[in-house]
């Protein structure tokens, strides 16, 4: 099953359509970086390894896209010039040290693999630069219903770079002994 994505656009355009915070320099963005993190954070509980079905497990560091987030807009707004895409890589990069560390379900294995050894390990978590830009996409456009189908179709595209190995026990061809570690299966992304 795929990230919940509705849910996340849905959060996102209540925010920005109506609840934003609308000038506010006291918080400097910190109250919508929060409302991007717990957006995501729900988005993220079903997603699964592309065509695998491993589920990501509660492992993403949340506090670190808000904190990317934060300082995004924090380095933005006491500046009477464009940053350009300086702040925005701030961003990204709080999203791309979020999956860091990320852990999935090691079932169901991959084939032919029919047990997990070591299981799921991801080997990259994206790059940011791609991320950045398309971050930067969101928020430098007219229209505030625009923000967040931009910053999903972002995520969605960053998840899809991450990639890893799959490491199991599969049949041996020749018993015994009945299993062998298979070779480590390459899989790639996250929806």
């Amino acid at each position: 099953m795929p990230a919940l994505w509705p849910v996340f656009e849905g959060q996102l355009n209540q925010w920005f359509n109506g609840f934003a915070e609308g000038g506010d320099q006291t918080s400097y963005g910190a109250d919508t970086a929060a409302q991007i993190a717990s957006a995501y954070d729900k988005a993220l509980k079903t997603a699964t390894i592309v065509g695998k079905g491993n589920l990501l497990t509660p492992s993403v560091i949340i506090p670190s896209v808000e904190a990317g987030f934060a300082s995004c807009f924090a380095m933005m707004a006491p500046s009477p010039t464009s940053l350009s895409i300086a702040p925005y890589m701030i961003a990204a990069n709080g999203v791309v040290a979020a999956w860091g560390p990320a852990q999935y379900n090691p079932l169901p294995p991959h084939l032919p693999d029919v047990l997990p050894l070591v299981g799921v390990i991801q080997l990259f978590p994206g790059a940011p630069m791609p991320l950045a830009k398309e971050i930067m996409d969101a928020f430098t456009q007219e229209d505030a219903g625009q923000i967040a189908p931009k910053l999903k179709t972002a995520f969605a595209n960053h998840m899809k770079q991450i990639f890893g190995i799959y490491l199991g026990l599969m049949p041996n061809p020749a018993p015994p002994p009945p299993l062998i570690p298979a070779p480590a299966w390459p899989w790639s992304g996250v929806e």
